[in-house]
């Protein structure tokens, strides 16, 4: 009777080990998946385009839920240039994007010129993503297709698609 309880016993633990397992076990990565879209599609579903230096970059309140790898969101600041559609701040606009690229957000380079494509949210706010479409200014827009940009980290690389800045 011993020897039954303690096979009992090695299959109850046994049991316990692997449902701890199944629990802590990784789980797949939260990624960003972009599709491919001419810049008219981008100008098309974009709510405000704008040409504006990146100014600042402010993370908003993170959150108080177990561990994880999105937080709160981004808030950058720009400096508008130039309108290209919409109703952006006249001399300053801030754009909210995900904390990360798995999250989707967008990166942008303090100090550097960017075409920057954004919906506004139900609160009125305007947000980016990494699939928006922006890039540097220095590319011209046209009717070139834009493949979706790689990421490497929390940065995303060059989107290959050119743009023509007109005006």
């Amino acid at each position: 009777m011993v020897g039954r309880r303690r096979g009992s016993a090695a299959v109850l633990a046994l049991m316990a080990v692997v449902t701890t397992l199944l629990v802590l076990a990784p789980r797949p990565a939260a990624a960003c998946s972009c599709l491919a879209q001419a810049d008219d599609q981008l100008l098309a579903q974009a709510d405000a385009a704008f040409v504006g230096t990146a100014l600042s970059r402010r993370e908003s309140a993170t959150s108080t839920s177990a561990p994880t790898i999105l937080t709160g969101p981004i808030v950058y600041t720009f400096s508008v240039e130039k309108v290209v559609k919409g109703t952006v701040g006249s001399a300053r606009q801030e754009v909210r994007t995900g904390p990360n690229s798995a999250a989707c957000g967008a990166s942008f380079d303090i100090g550097q010129r960017y075409l920057v494509f954004a919906q506004r949210t139900p609160e009125g706010d305007l947000q980016t993503s990494l699939c928006s479409g922006n890039r540097l200014a220095t590319e011209q827009l046209g009717t070139t297709t834009v493949a979706p940009p790689t990421t490497v980290g929390n940065r995303a690389g060059p989107s290959p698609g050119r743009v023509r800045l007109t005006g």
